[in-house]
């Protein structure tokens, strides 16, 4: 088992944990089975965890015997799996074909349309579904036509954000290093409008990719991170339903505008707005597509933004342009506030970490801001620091002045001549007064 290696092995927290994690996916994998053999497979899991733990290798036993149990259950499910997926892929085909004839000039493809729903309506041969649907993924790419906006016309300010994004999750990836790329790459299509709430993560990196070679694309999460390719993988890297399958089984590609009205009205229909973080795509092109662009959200805060550094360091080893987007222009788009209060405390922390190093009164400060982080964000609490450096963050990008060196300017002309013993009263005031309210 290539995922329990000895150093994990002799980890005791590690091993209670995913111990305590695998017991779970056993439980979660017995409720589907059929009823009939349900109760066998509940007594064969309490056998192995109902026994003490007392060695390493009582260790080495339980997780050899999760696999022998995980593997026989996923045998016993996988008639059902085949008529899930079957049932699932013709509702994805009929539903795909009926809005590009309703949305498109289809008259050359009429016939193969007629073909394809003949077996929608028709057939009941699972064997031939992989047949059909890549058949059907072979015509509709002629009509999935993206409006992707040039990474010139973005910097020129031509046009708005309309890109294909893969993001990093904040992990600084260079060209030499390109472990990430496998079989395919996933990136999601983001509108001018979703960049509003698209990467809610605040200076989030990550790659803008040109639309080719394009094997998937859905309106929804599938989970291509799981490990297709073969290959040994961790059976503890799995939760709730998707451990029975991932939603990928076939490779299928949506109408691209239906995917669009998809998001909005899922959007529209949880929280009332267009623009949510529900609002998800996922496209799958092959590992040979190269990024043109190095994208990071940065709040209009340049190089004092959190991340920055990694994304001008992405974009100096790929040799690609850098792409700054300022969330805050397209939430107020949205009708959303142009700020959450997690980027507010964001901000302000990043302009204030610009002066630490040479002000200790600033480090002290920001010190203590991250032990109060929770009770800022979660209660909207502030104080006379906070709020000052945000009115300074607001009249530099007004005036379009920001850079570190003004940032730091006019912190420590904030800060002043103040002592740690006057932050501490000013904090103090501070806390009393929001005891009050």
């Amino acid at each position: 088992m290539k995922y329990l290696n000895e150093s994990k092995i002799n980890s005791s927290y590690y091993v209670n944990g995913r111990i305590e994690y695998a017991t779970k996916n056993l439980l979660k994998y017995i409720k589907n089975l059929p009823e009939d053999q349900q109760e066998d497979y509940k007594q064969k899991v309490s056998n192995i965890i109902d026994k003490e733990i007392m060695s390493v290798q009582d260790v080495i036993d339980f997780f050899e015997n999760y696999d022998v149990l995980i593997h026989e259950m996923q045998k016993i499910l996988e008639q059902k799996w085949l008529k899930l997926d079957f049932k699932k892929y013709v509702g994805y085909l009929k539903e795909s074909i009926e809005f590009l004839v309703s949305h498109y000039d289809t008259k050359e493809d009429e016939e193969n349309f007629k073909y394809l729903l003949e077996y929608v309506n028709h057939s009941s041969n699972m064997e031939r579904l992989k047949e059909i649907l890549d058949f059907y993924n072979s015509i509709v790419h002629k009509y999935n036509k993206l409006e992707i906006t040039s990474i010139e016309d973005y910097l020129n300010k031509k046009k708005p954000p309309r890109f294909l994004v893969y993001s990093t999750g904040g992990a600084k990836i260079l060209k030499d290093n390109q472990n990430y790329r496998k079989q395919e790459i996933s990136v999601s299509y983001v509108m001018e409008e979703q960049f509003g709430t698209y990467a809610s993560q605040y200076g989030s990196i990550g790659f803008i990719y040109p639309y080719e070679d394009v094997i998937s694309a859905y309106p929804e999460d599938i989970y291509s991170w799981i490990d297709n390719d073969g290959e040994e993988k961790d059976p503890l890297k799995v939760d709730d339903e998707f451990i029975l399958r991932s939603l990928q089984s076939y490779h299928f590609v949506f109408p691209l505008k239906l995917i669009i009205e998809k998001n909005k009205e899922l959007s529209k229909k949880m929280t009332g707005h267009i623009l949510d973080d529900s609002i998800y795509n996922e496209l799958l092109i092959k590992d040979t597509v190269q990024p043109i662009g190095i994208y990071i959200m940065d709040y209009g805060l340049k190089d004092a933004c959190h991340g920055y550094k990694k994304a001008k360091e992405m974009a100096e080893s790929w040799n690609l342009p850098l792409v700054e987007i300022d969330k805050s222009i397209y939430r107020v788009q949205a009708g959303l506030d142009a700020f959450s209060l997690t980027d507010k405390y964001n901000i302000i922390l990043s302009m204030i970490d610009q002066v630490c190093e040479e002000n200790a009164v600033w480090a002290y400060y920001r010190d203590w801001c991250r032990i109060g982080f929770d009770h800022f964000v979660d209660e909207g609490k502030s104080d006379y620091f906070l709020d000052e450096v945000w009115k300074i963050y607001l009249k530099l990008k007004e005036t379009n002045q920001i850079s570190v060196a003004n940032i730091k300017t006019e912190l420590n002309r904030l800060m002043g001549f103040l002592s740690e013993q006057d932050v501490v009263n000013l904090l103090k005031d501070a806390r009393q007064e929001s005891m009050k309210k």
